[in-house]
């Protein structure tokens, strides 16, 4: 019972917290709501069909390109060019430096967070960016969860291609989500999701 009630005195504090921030960044919590909020879960969530991977890369542009810099989107060479496949070499990464995180593996990632998650908790951090995090977790799938649980609230937002076996798994259609969403979603192909981020993000 004390575990228990010290754990939900720390997830009050932590949400606590992040509104704190958003007041002070001049957002309320309901006008910083994201694509990827959405469909997140407090332990990740999926997302498998024909049109989980349009999905993804609508929520990675949208991460990037809405108010920039605001969130830091963490993901793998490899999942990148699942994603964008031969476009891959478009994505302006020299005018995402600093919000898009590409690691060579999915425990690279893991021990960016943990040093993320290290720095917040050292100091009380009015400033802490929140991540956005997509990939392919595989085998490493209860590496990742053991992360995701290590976070203070509102920290890290896990949004998983494939099923997920810690939280939902998503059923994106060719034409949307299924069931439809509370507001209309487009999934991006890869030459759209490139395009949208040319004309989006400012040159560096």
């Amino acid at each position: 019972m004390r575990h228990l009630t010290a754990l939900t005195g720390r997830q009050i504090f932590d949400r606590s917290a992040a509104r704190l921030v958003a007041i002070l960044q001049g957002h309320s919590p309901q006008n910083t709501r994201r694509l990827a909020d959405d469909y997140s879960h407090p332990y990740g969530a999926g997302v498998i069909g024909p049109g989980a991977d349009g999905l993804l890369r609508a929520v990675l542009v949208e991460a990037l390109t809405v108010a920039p810099g605001s969130v830091e989107v963490l993901t793998t060479g490899h999942d990148l060019e699942h994603l964008f496949g031969e476009m891959v070499g478009r994505v302006p990464y020299e005018r995402l430096r600093g919000i898009l995180h590409v690691a060579g593996t999915v425990e690279e990632t893991v021990e960016h967070v943990e040093d993320r998650v290290l720095g917040v908790e050292l100091r009380f951090d009015l400033g802490r960016k929140p991540m956005l995090w997509t990939a392919t977790p595989g085998a490493d799938a209860d590496v990742v969860h053991r992360t995701l649980n290590s976070c203070p609230a509102g920290l890290l937002t896990g949004l998983f291609s494939g099923p997920w076996p810690y939280g939902p798994t998503h059923l994106i259609e060719a034409n949307g989500p299924r069931p439809r969403p509370r507001r209309p979603v487009r999934l991006l192909s890869p030459q759209q999701a490139v395009a949208r981020l040319h004309l989006t993000i400012p040159q560096a």
